[in-house]
């Protein structure tokens, strides 16, 4: 119902204004029990990240965020095909995932970043550096070998199999990084760090790079004729990428890129024991004695489904911001 830059204004407009008001009653019309409504009314309305990501795992936990039933059956149908949940199957599903933004995200927006990127890697002509993208290689560095368990001398003693879904629009030119990977073990899987066996899945449609607008923010440059067909198609595309990032088990990206974002967000959950234990201990007295779990002298009420950023800011932006 609007674009991209109307809606960060409308946001910037609602912070300034201070718009962001805790109380229980709020919290209750976002699905929020006794407990939850309290927590959320006593937080400080100057923490204008807490109360979102509070606000956020609210709406998750209620599943307010859903899509409209035809986009969810097409969605549903589409990822049926997919390879990956012919390998994990689609009941409980465990698989990990990675989103590589590139096109004119890095030309524009994250240009600096992919600079800053080649300088700490001795490259400090920013007009010849040896890409224009950060290395896929990068975002894989995420999967580290202290992971595995290793004997006294440091060698990997069992690797960790991980079954990974890239969703990506420049899927050609990450095929071929993924290609010329050290240690594959078959044409899908390498051996990365001597730790993590790697199986790497894409999106069926990735025969070459799209953007939901096209192959850029503003169509296709060579030409090529649109319809609202093939728009509905990469929408549909899309969203399937969308919902299978949010629900992997770990997932690599980055915050330049609205879609890192946005999925970081589907990704924030309550966090049951710190609510539980706030609750309960609203009651306790000083003076009692007893075990009592300890409670962070700022407690954290949500947590993120693991995500690890490759590169570029480490924390995200508030929406708007």
């Amino acid at each position: 119902v609007t674009a991209g830059g109307p809606l960060r204004q409308y946001f910037r407009r609602k912070t300034k204004e201070s718009h962001f008001i805790s109380s229980e009653r709020w919290a209750t019309k976002l699905g929020a029990t006794i407990a939850e409504a309290k927590i959320f009314s006593s937080m400080s309305s100057t923490n204008t990240f807490a109360l979102f990501d509070y606000a956020v795992g609210l709406m998750v936990k209620a599943g307010f965020l859903r899509l409209q039933p035809w986009i969810a059956r097409d969605v549903e149908m589409f990822i049926k095909s997919f390879d990956l949940f012919q390998k994990v199957g689609t009941k409980n599903p465990v698989y990990d995932a990675i989103h590589v933004r590139r096109g004119d995200k890095l030309i524009m927006e994250a240009k600096q970043e992919v600079v800053k990127y080649w300088a700490a890697h001795g490259h400090s002509d920013m007009n010849n550096l040896p890409t224009n993208y950060v290395p896929f290689a990068h975002y894989l560095s995420q999967f580290r070998k202290q992971e595995c368990p290793m004997n006294d001398l440091g060698e990997v003693t069992e690797t960790i199999k991980r079954v990974v879904y890239v969703a990506t629009d420049d899927p050609i030119v990450v095929k071929e990084e993924i290609a010329n990977l050290p240690n594959r073990i078959d044409e899908r899987t390498v051996l990365w760090d001597d730790c993590h066996e790697l199986s790497f899945y894409f999106n069926p449609t990735d025969e070459s790079a799209f953007h939901l607008n096209g192959d850029g923010e503003t169509g296709f440059s060579d030409g090529t004729e649109d319809n609202c067909f093939k728009r509905y198609h990469r929408n549909i595309a899309s969203v399937a990428d969308m919902v299978i990032l949010a629900k992997s088990r770990t997932f690599i990206g980055e915050f330049n890129s609205n879609w890192g974002r946005l999925i970081r967000t589907m990704r924030v959950r309550l966090d049951p024991y710190s609510i539980q234990y706030d609750f309960l201990n609203r009651d306790i007295e000083k003076n009692i004695v007893g075990d009592v779990l300890p409670l962070p002298e700022q407690p954290k009420f949500t947590k993120t489904l693991d995500m690890r950023v490759a590169w570029g800011p480490t924390t995200a932006r508030l929406p708007g911001t």
